[in-house]
């Protein structure tokens, strides 16, 4: 098997599981059935050594003795591989290696590619077992669906666990809380910085610039590349702002600091309400920020509804000159890009074709322009309360946090999908080499995201660090970068609730975006944006704002 050395270890307590949607290989599912399916013994050494027939045998007692738990693994984190699943044979070692390690069985359900959340759905409302999930906890809590969890994450056997999302790490447990203390699952998500702007380097040695260090500078910049056009044929992209079903999400996430105090929903003094973001008077300075932008052929003229699909491919293509969107646009295409740019070779130069301020671009307020995701977020793994076996799903879960056993399900068995690259002196460092090139497909069906996400630094072939992998190490929690959203990350809003309170939220929001799109687009006047925030009072937003506030309140009164 020809192996390929991709990593060295950092410390343990690294980022937090935020590779939803943006790992390497990971968005197009296949079937939405078990990887389980179809499944054949094989007459062949497992991991551990044991035969075939010991595995069998172990199998056959699973069966009869030991707790069978259904993982719907919707995580974001699997490895799709093209849409090849995994070796029936090589699942079913897995399996039988979990059963060998903590005697519990686990069976995968993939979600199909289209509609994941329908399947879920559906799981959940027939009579089929399903165990665990991801998603966010307010929609199922208040129903019944779920069961919390306070009594397992007290056993010792969970410490580990905990202790990586305490307090003195990501906060986690406070977002999985409700105001009578009950958690309800394992956070998914945490804080990061995670909207970088990047900016071409070597489109700014053409031009003879710096990096950019305010909003001004990027303009500057963006300008005089649509005007030189090095892409040709009037191809080049100035810049990829992140569309969307609303048109201003990337633009907030990546320049909002700059324009709003504080991002996200905010305390309005003058009555003691809470807000949406779009009521401050900043916002329409962005709006219009966005709308010459569009108007003057920086952004791409069908912006609005792109996707990460074609960002990529965008960027790929070597048009792009700078990003505002989720980083891994950039971080996992920079590869790609590296052969449609040969003239910049990087193990000389050191950085790579996309950089960006890492002290934080200033926009026009005097502040940092991006802001952090995740923060507030309330997506977890969360136990079914049909569950027979709820302490079985726990310590799979418990086991899935060590390291050893989150490579394994992550990557595949050692000295088949990873290595330690000296086992005596590294173990304890976590020092391990990824095997890219295999001789089977495993898509990591069994995997739990967590924090060993970042513990693997990949290389490329020509020894270059992966650009994802140093994003996530050094990068994601560069939060001197950019601005926090106030009490926005720490309230666990209750969507349900909200929906409730406001019942033509869904239409609010519709409507908001079209008229951002409106606004942008230019087929509306910027002058009618007081008329703009008028209509969406007349729609109920007050409803909104009172819900807000009230959800505001009881969370200022837990804490």
């Amino acid at each position: 098997m020809k192996k390929r050395m991709v990593a060295m270890v950092i410390a343990a307590s690294m980022v937090i599981g935020i590779m939803s949607g943006c790992g390497s290989g990971n968005s197009n599912p296949t079937q939405g059935t078990s990887a389980a399916s179809g499944t054949s013994e094989k007459t062949e050494t497992t991991a551990g050594g044991d035969s075939a027939e010991t595995s069998a045998q172990v199998t056959e007692a699973a069966d009869e003795e030991i707790p069978t738990i259904v993982y719907y693994n919707n995580s974001g984190g699997i490895n799709y591989n093209d849409g090849v699943a995994t070796d029936p044979d090589y699942y079913k070692r897995m399996q039988d290696y979990i059963i060998e390690q903590i005697g519990v069985k686990v069976e995968v359900i993939i979600p199909p590619q289209d509609n994941a959340a329908e399947k879920l759905g559906l799981l959940l409302a027939g009579g089929d077992q399903l165990d665990f999930w991801w998603g966010n906890w307010r929609d199922y809590y208040e129903d019944g669906i779920i069961i919390p969890i306070n009594e397992y994450l007290e056993m010792p056997e969970a410490k580990s666990l905990y202790e990586d999302w305490d307090e003195n790490h990501y906060d986690g447990w406070k977002r999985m809380t409700d105001l009578n203390g009950n958690i309800w699952g394992i956070p998914r998500l945490c804080k990061g910085a995670t909207y970088p702007v990047y900016v071409r380097n070597d489109w700014l040695e053409l031009l003879g610039m710096d990096m950019p260090q305010t909003l001004d500078d990027l303009n500057k910049y963006l300008y005089a590349i649509k005007d030189l056009d090095p892409y040709g044929n009037g191809e080049t992209i100035p810049l990829v702002l992140q569309g969307g079903a609303n048109p201003m999400d990337g633009a907030v996430y990546c320049f909002g600091g700059g324009f709003l105090d504080p991002v996200g929903r905010w305390l309005d003094e003058a009555d003691g309400k809470v807000k949406p973001d779009y009521l401050q008077a900043g916002y329409k300075d962005l709006v219009d920020q966005v709308r010459q932008w569009y108007e003057d052929g920086i952004i791409h003229i069908e912006y609005m509804g792109n996707n990460n699909t074609i960002r990529r491919e965008q960027i790929t293509s070597g048009r792009v000159a700078a990003t505002a969107c989720w980083y891994s646009d950039v971080t996992i295409t920079d590869e790609g890009l590296s052969a449609n740019v040969p003239d910049w070779d990087v193990t000389e130069r050191g950085d790579y074709i996309f950089g960006m301020n890492h002290n934080g671009l200033i926009g026009p307020n005097g502040k940092k322009m991006e802001i952090f995701s995740n923060g507030n977020s309330t997506q977890a793994l969360m136990i079914s309360s049909k569950c027979k076996h709820p302490e079985a799903v726990m310590k799979f879960i418990e086991w899935a946090n060590e390291f050893e056993n989150s490579i394994t399900i992550q990557r595949g068995f050692e000295g088949e999908g990873w290595e330690y690259s000296d086992k005596e002196n590294a173990k304890e460092m976590h020092i391990i080499n990824v095997l890219n090139d295999k001789d089977y497909v495993y898509c990591m069906d069994f995997w739990i995201p967590n924090q060993r996400e970042a513990s693997v630094t990949d290389f490329y072939a020509s020894g270059v660090q992966n650009m994802h992998n140093k994003y996530l190490q050094e990068y994601y929690s560069e939060y001197s970068r950019g601005s926090d959203q106030d009490f926005e990350w720490s309230v666990a809003w209750d969507s349900a609730a909200m929906s409730e309170a406001c019942p033509f939220l869904g239409d609010i929001n519709t409507y908001r975006n079209e008229q951002f799109a409106k606004f942008i687009n230019g087929t509306r006047s910027m002058d009618t944006w007081d008329q703009f925030i008028e209509e969406c009072y007349d729609m109920g937003l007050d409803a909104y704002i009172e819900e807000s506030t009230r959800q505001y309140n009881n969370w200022l009164n837990s804490r």
